[in-house]
């Protein structure tokens, strides 16, 4: 059998960057394209943009999931039944 087409590599750990481990999971992280990496953490969203060396952003919002535009700095947050 061939190898897998596909190599992989980390490239950063959001856990060095501070976001728990807790947090790092199916639902509670996603990421849009190769700019954002957004996580929900019980009493703050992380923003980490890729395009700038990983710098991460912390705002005190509490949300059951959130994702980011990957056209413009446009955060949608969903809470229970709102969007």
């Amino acid at each position: 059998m061939a190898g897998v087409p596909i190599a992989f590599s980390e490239v950063l750990n959001l856990q060095q960057l501070g976001v728990p481990e807790t947090s790092i999971k199916h639902g509670l992280t996603t990421m849009e394209s190769d700019k954002w990496i957004v996580s929900v953490e019980p009493t703050q969203v992380s923003l980490v943009d890729l395009q700038n060396q990983a710098q991460v952003t912390r705002r005190p919002i509490k949300a059951e999931a959130a994702v980011m535009n990957p056209a413009q700095n446009i955060l949608a947050l969903r809470s229970g039944k709102m969007i």
